[in-house]
């Protein structure tokens, strides 16, 4: 079954996030384990929270009724065409 271009971009978004804070963590892993100067080191909690964040992205924009959103808008572009605006009624000609 072929995958709408609308929830595969929103995928994929989403797994570049879960890729940008899995390299976050391994910086923070390795910052950790080697760490020899503890004057110029990176301030940990930011490095975690930023992975934090890039991870509740991800968990949310995966979420079934984001996805669900994702396949509505692919379907008024089917239906209406590449012109429909995001969030206007569509004109019918009577």
């Amino acid at each position: 079954m072929p995958i709408p271009q609308e929830l595969h971009e929103a995928i994929e978004i989403q797994r570049g996030n879960l890729a940008k804070a899995e390299s976050v963590l391994g910086c923070l892993v390795t910052s950790t384990e080697y760490e020899t100067d503890s004057v110029n080191r990176p301030y940990y909690p930011d490095v975690a929270q930023l992975a934090r964040e890039l991870v509740r992205e991800a968990i949310n924009g995966l979420d079934s009724l984001m996805l669900q959103r994702h396949l509505l808008r692919s379907k008024v572009r089917e239906q209406h065409g590449p012109t429909c605006v995001e969030g206007a009624y569509p004109v019918s000609y009577h």
